[in-house]
């Protein structure tokens, strides 16, 4: 008959719970390590299970290198955890070559302490990462090897970060059991600490010791060269948000924060989409003091996305158009085109009036639609709001973001 292989790990958050977070990540998931009366006896527990398991349960499968040198060998490999694997360093140390290097980590992932996460490898014009990642399946027996006796020691230890990366790997694989898992890494410096295959997915997770992260270019980066459908940034913080800034501004010599519908039906759009407002302003139909707003927004960092409504009409007054241009680096001329041949289906020829636009300056998208409410609903939910999904297909303007600050004269790859 067939047999089915199941991998069974320790506890995981989803049986213990969030509020036990801190325990797991330090203890581990061993029942007796966790469930310790005190921090002290579990370290206790884990050093013999060590002691145990180097000294009886692996000769008893055979195993016939000493415990001694295992023992060394493992403490060892717990200050290259998270770490792409380099036997060449480890074998000096130990004193051994590296074929006998490598035959000692393939035993121990054999028996699940540690895990080998293979690179991913695509088609690109990169060189990238190809030797596996190593990480240990249970932080407690790392914290062990590391002597990291309680959670004040772990969070002043220097391999926090990586403690907390291979904790975090450990569990979301243990909840998706996904059809894959690699990371991604070029020689260039762009990385992925985790790449799934999920559902037909292909998910990308990001882990931050950092409770307010940011879109940085190696995330971009992989979003764009891995086809991503979705980039998880992983935090010990209780609060979620988009990473990628969609800025709002209306302009109108009559409207105010409380009458201006437009706006709010741009600002509950793109927060229904996932994205996070930056920042919304009204700003006066005055072509300077738009440019300026505008120039301000284009020169932050954390915003890609700015979205204007109002002020795009043939009046003396409406100048968005004017005060927009000069700043672009590149017009999408589609986007106009697009919007009026949609405009014309409820409007008729009342749409050459409009002077929507779109374009990039400075790596940012800017996107100047008119002030009523009937255009910002056709502008989004027609156009911008699948632009601004990644999974739209064959391409979206996501895709794009990390290419936008690419210089003409410097070759890319």
């Amino acid at each position: 008959g067939r047999v089915e292989i199941v991998e069974m790990e320790g506890f995981s958050l989803a049986e213990v719970g969030l509020d036990s977070t801190s325990a797991l990540w330090l203890r581990g998931g061993f029942p007796r390590s966790f469930l310790a009366r005190s921090d002290n006896d579990s370290l206790i527990w884990r050093r013999d299970f060590i002691r145990t398991l180097l000294e009886t349960d692996l000769p008893q499968l055979g195993v016939r290198v000493p415990a001694a040198t295992l023992q060394r060998f493992w403490a060892m490999l717990a200050h290259f955890h998270g770490q792409i694997w380099n036997g060449a360093e480890l074998a000096r140390s130990l004193g051994v070559n590296q074929t006998t290097c490598r035959r000692y980590l393939d035993l121990l992932a054999g028996v699940f302490m540690v895990r080998l996460l293979q690179p991913w490898h695509a088609n690109l014009l990169k060189r990238q990462v190809k030797a596996p990642k190593l990480y240990f399946r249970d932080t407690g027996l790392l914290h062990q090897l590391l002597q990291i006796a309680d959670h004040d020691a772990l969070l002043r230890h220097p391999r926090l970060g990586a403690s907390w990366e291979g904790f975090v790997i450990e569990q979301l694989l243990a909840a998706w059991r996904p059809e894959g898992a690699w990371f991604w890494a070029t020689h260039g410096g762009a990385e992925l600490d985790l790449l799934v295959l999920q559902h037909g997915q292909r998910i990308g997770v990001e882990i931050k010791r950092s409770d307010a992260p940011r879109l940085t270019a190696s995330m971009r980066q992989a979003l764009a060269d891995l086809e991503l459908d979705r980039l998880l940034v992983i935090t010990p913080g209780l609060r979620g948000y988009r990473l990628d800034g969609r800025t709002q501004l209306t302009v109108s010599d009559t409207r105010t924060a409380a009458d201006d519908h437009s706006g709010d039906a741009l600002q509950q759009r793109l927060q229904a989409a996932g994205h996070r407002l930056h920042g919304r302003q009204i700003v006066p139909d005055d072509r300077y003091r738009i440019r300026a707003e505008l120039s301000r927004w284009i020169a932050d960092p954390v915003v890609q996305v700015v979205i204007s409504s109002g002020g795009t009409g043939l009046a003396g007054r409406d100048g968005t158009p004017e005060a927009v241009a000069p700043l672009l680096d590149k017009t999408i001329d589609g986007f106009g085109e697009l919007f009026r041949v949609l405009s014309f289906e409820t409007i008729g020829t009342s749409t050459l009036q409009s002077r929507a636009l779109a374009g990039v300056a400075n790596g940012t998208l800017i996107f100047v639609l008119p002030g009523s409410l009937d255009a910002v609903e056709t502008a989004w939910d027609r156009l911008i709001g699948a632009q601004l999904d990644a999974t739209t297909r064959p391409c979206n303007l996501v895709q794009l973001l990390p290419r936008l600050r690419e210089s003409p004269d410097r070759p890319v790859g």
